[in-house]
């Protein structure tokens, strides 16, 4: 096929400028972050999966507990793992913005259950910065779940217990009562003899 001179340049053109914009695309640096096949890791996860992350960024989801330690324009926050079938607690340090921070509005407690929150960051096996210990340094904080109130649960041996206490303070009380009218019908009963023997007398 026979190209026309216009049309030799426009080809040529359009190659040119493929050429380009694949150079600009492999020159221009872009931020992956590793996750795992959920899409992201839990607190243990990254703690099992350190050394491989070391200083890598990666995407951490968990529930938000205790609260928030200040550090000028920083914060600590621990984000949380919690498995219930398993029973087994786990929580990753994050140094995070202060201003991020202001989208959490439920900190898991005894009360509360967390919001569930979504982290990107870089993890750190050894942070050099916080005595070595291992963290994740976050650059975004995203609400998967807001955090609810969580009716305080009572443990069977603790509730066992305050009903033995509370039948035995009640058998107390009706004993107390009876003696109290036992005593009472007593003194009754020996003031009327009193009485009898003083007109016997007269």
């Amino acid at each position: 096929m026979q190209w026309k001179p216009q049309e030799r340049s426009q080809v040529a053109t359009v190659k040119l400028l493929r050429i380009i914009l694949t150079l600009l695309l492999l020159a221009v640096p872009v931020k992956t972050f590793a996750y795992s096949s959920i899409g992201y890791y839990t607190p243990s996860q990254l703690i099992n999966k350190a050394s491989e992350l070391d200083r890598v960024e990666v995407t951490l989801r968990g529930e938000v507990v205790g609260e928030c330690i200040e550090r000028g324009e920083h914060c600590w926050i621990n984000v949380y793992e919690r498995n219930d079938e398993t029973n087994t607690y786990i929580a990753i340090g994050v140094w995070i913005p202060l201003e991020l921070t202001k989208k959490i509005d439920k900190w898991g407690s005894n009360a509360y259950k967390g919001d569930i929150v979504e982290i990107k960051g870089t993890l750190y096996r050894a942070d050099p910065t916080a005595d070595g210990e291992l963290d994740v340094h976050a650059v975004s904080l995203k609400i998967i779940e807001n955090g609810v109130q969580t009716p305080e649960k009572i443990e069977k041996w603790k509730f066992i217990v305050s009903v033995v206490l509370g039948c035995a303070a009640i058998a107390l009380g009706l004993e107390w009562f009876a003696n109290k009218n036992r005593i009472t019908k007593r003194v009754k009963e020996d003031s009327q003899l009193e009485d009898l023997v003083m007109d016997v007398l007269d």
